[in-house]
This record gives C-alpha cells, structure tokens and sequence, in this order.
C-alpha cells in the first residue's frame, strides 16, 4: 500500500489571511493537518532584503510554533497570466528564469522540501507551429536544467512541474509529460517530479481515450509524481470544487478510484494536497475554510477507509495462506 501524506495548498488564504503566521496556524488547529504547499501568490522576487528577512523569520517560526511542514512552495492562480519560459522573447525568458530562481531561493530560506508549478504558455501562433513548439520545450527544458542548479545550491530536495490543461501549456498530456521527466532528469541536478491535478485532463484532442480520464493520468504518471492536487470536478474544466455532498453528486472525482489509481502505479509514497478555489468575495469569503475543511475530512475518511480494507485483505490473504499450510 502506498504511503500518503494529506495537505494543503494554500491559494485559498492569499487575500484572506496574507499573514503567514496566520496560514500555518489555520492549518494546525482549523483543518488539523501538519503538511502544507506553499502558494507564491503572496511572494514577490524583488522584495527589500529587510522585508525578506522578516517574511522568511515568520514563517519559520510558525513552522516550529504549529508544526507544520512545507512540502514546496507552487506558482499561484496569478501566475498563470505569465507566459513565463514558453514566451516568445529570449529576454523575457531570461528573465522569467530568475524570478523561478529567486522562487527556488526563497523556498529554501523558509525550508520548503522544493519548489515548482506553472511552467508557462506558449503564444497561439507558436503552438499551431509543431516545430516551433518543440523548440520552445527544448528551450524551456534546458531552463528548467538551469533551474535545478540553483535548486541544488538550496539543498531543496526536488523541483516541480505540473501538467496542465491547456494545449499551449505543456506538458499537457500523459506522453509529452512522461517524456519530460525522462528528458530532464537525465541531466538535471536534482529529481523534477510532477506535481498531477486530478482536474488537469482537458486537453487532449481526442486521439487517445486514456488523456481524457483522471485515473488514467494517476496510473501511468504517479511514478513521476511528488504530489497530487485533488479538488471536485465535473470534467468539462478544471473546477476546483470542495468536497462537499451537493459538489460530490456533480463531480466525476472518487476517492476509491484516486488511490487505487496511485497505488496501481506502485509507487511507495504520494503526497496528496486539497486544492480548492474558493470565489474571493461574498459570501464566498465566509464559506471557504468551511468548505476546505469539510475537503480535508472527505479526504481523511478516504484514507482511514483504504487503510482497514487493505488491513482486511492482508488478514484474508494470510488466513488463506495459513489454511494452506495445514492443508499441506
């Protein structure tokens, strides 16, 4: 049975509790969770080095305060009206690199275990262009060589890419997402991994049945994987729902068939982290540690529930072997 950490990515208390200290003591005593992704909504790359210092101290002691650790920091929803290193500029893409750099810093300085996120998009014309798109992967994927190097200096444990559910967006499928991790973790300086979103499945043309369905994704794809964004979703775009009763009966999103799905990809460990979005402005803003919370219990449930019939079918299995023996 694979081992799971449950957590929370943050996005939801960006506006609402910007304070850092504030975020990690909701997840210790309103959602009772020890394990958190870290949204970089609320971070700047060209902060003042005194008001960096006294971000990265707060945090830091709210870490040891609330014994919360930060699994990574990940780009937030802001980020993805960047084109970031998929942009048609050289300069741009200079420059795009050393925000993730200062990103991959500023995960270290506050003692995240990595660091990733959106990658970027490319222009509508250049992906209509099938060689120019393959260049601009290339190029990005060198970049993101350049990235772990300094990812390396931090002593972060691995850096983060995670497929998305556009066409422009790469990686946008399971073959182009496998062929990334193979591509850069022969020459990077450190594990990339994928951080899967059981929403992110859109974007297929059709051609193949499999990139359309969620636990397709987690079957071949988990292997690669250091973490999985897990929301409510209906299929037709990446909602980002709370599990609630009325969502759940709208969705398409199971918890069964999400860890069976990861274990049948035989990998040891998975880190699943609640991604909801919660509309930012009323009511919405009093619904939503409600909404992430009763997420986080659905999704605790789902675990104990797979722990005792794993337990259960280890017991089966034993009895049989024992009745074997004697049988002998």
């Amino acid at each position: 049975m694979t081992d799971y950490t449950l957590g929370v990515n943050t996005y939801f208390m960006t506006t609402r509790w910007p304070s850092p200290s504030e975020k990690f003591r909701l997840v210790r005593e309103k959602l009772n969770l020890d394990c958190l992704q870290y949204s970089l909504d609320n971070f700047q790359a060209d902060w003042p080095r005194v008001y960096r210092r006294k971000q990265i101290q707060e945090i830091r002691k709210a870490m040891e305060r609330y014994r919360v650790t930060i699994h990574s920091v990940f780009t937030g929803s802001g980020h993805h009206d960047n084109s970031f290193l998929y942009h048609p500029d050289r300069e741009w893409r200079e420059y795009s690199l050393k925000w993730f750099k200062a990103a991959v810093c500023f995960a270290g300085e506050i003692g995240a275990a990595g660091a990733g996120g959106f990658t970027g998009a490319l222009s509508l014309s250049e992906s209509k262009d099938l060689a120019i798109r393959k260049k601009r992967i290339q190029e990005a994927l060198d970049l993101w060589c350049q990235l772990s190097e300094e990812a390396a200096r931090q002593r972060l444990e691995f850096l983060l890419i995670e497929p998305m559910s556009v066409r422009r967006e790469p990686p946008c499928t399971i073959r182009e997402s496998l062929e990334m991790m193979e591509k850069l973790n022969e020459k990077a300086c450190l594990p990339v991994r994928l951080c899967l979103d059981v929403g992110h499945h859109l974007a297929s043309t059709g051609e193949e049945r499999r990139e359309k369905n969620p636990y397709e994704w987690l079957r071949s794809c988990s292997c690669w994987a250091k973490a999985i964004h897990l929301h409510q979703t209906d299929g037709i775009a990446s909602r980002h729902w709370p599990f609630t009763f009325s969502y759940n009966r709208r969705g398409k999103i199971r918890a069964d068939k999400v860890l069976r799905a990861i274990e049948a990809s035989g990998v040891p460990q998975m880190t699943l982290l609640v991604e909801i979005f919660v509309p930012v402005f009323e009511p919405g803003d009093e619904k939503a540690l409600d909404q992430v919370r009763l997420s986080v219990d659905y999704w605790k449930k789902a675990l104990r529930r797979r722990v005792k019939s794993c337990w259960e079918v280890s017991c089966q299995e034993k009895r049989k072997g024992e009745t074997g023996w004697r049988k002998k």
